[in-house]
């Protein structure tokens, strides 16, 4: 699994929740651009403002498996 953010405070915070939950190591979290990743995946999930999403879509759909998922969400 992949997290990122552009936030490297919000990658520390996650960082420090997955040692109090247990799961340091198996989630690969970074300030990487969606456009860096070049790993395609069964589920893409995006949190963040709309035109950021509209911005993303390519690489974001690029992301998403062939008959793969991709959730958004954001105000």
């Amino acid at each position: 699994m992949v997290g990122i953010d552009h936030d490297p405070t919000a990658v520390e915070v996650a960082r420090e929740n997955l040692v109090v939950n247990d799961l340091a190591g198996q989630i690969d979290l970074s300030t990487r651009p969606v456009a860096d990743i070049e790993e395609t995946y069964d589920i893409v999930v995006a949190n963040i403002l709309t035109h950021i999403l509209l911005s993303l879509r390519d690489d974001l759909l690029a992301r998403v498996r062939p008959g793969g998922t991709l959730l958004l969400s954001g105000i």
